[in-house]
């Protein structure tokens, strides 16, 4: 799939519009509910051009080797198919060019944590009133 740039393409043009709809019908209903942040997890979101409906964005970041690896562990791929799945994908440096905040996950699970907490706390500073 990844290998096929028509085939993705293809699949980008059923799926996306879909998600994209999907959002802003979710966005309305948390606006609606006041909630003053929502998280929203997409691996295409700056490819989209969808992480401009937001009013921040953070990009998650991982070293070269590290992602090759979770991939072939995580998702059970070979080496050739992670590497074509990355490939397909826009580089990490061009995403975090439109970040707002940019959080490196290339660590344990707990390092990441704390850099996510220390992210809320510095939203909490700014003034931020979190709800929902």
């Amino acid at each position: 799939m990844f290998e096929d740039a028509t085939a993705r393409s293809d699949l980008e043009a059923i799926v996306h519009p879909e998600v994209q709809r999907l959002t802003s019908e979710k966005l309305v209903a948390l606006e609606q509910a006041d909630c003053s942040i929502a998280i929203y997890e997409a691996a295409l979101l700056v490819e989209t051009g969808l992480y401009n409906t937001f009013d921040g964005l953070v990009v998650v970041t991982v070293n070269d080797a590290e992602q090759l690896r979770r991939l072939t562990v995580r998702d059970e791929m070979d080496e050739r198919q992670a590497r074509a799945m990355i490939e397909s994908q826009m580089k990490t440096e061009e995403k975090t060019k439109v970040a707002d905040w940019v959080i490196d996950n290339s660590g344990s699970t707990e390092q990441t944590l704390v850099k996510v907490q220390d992210l809320w706390r510095q939203w909490e500073k700014e003034g931020e009133s979190i709800r929902c």
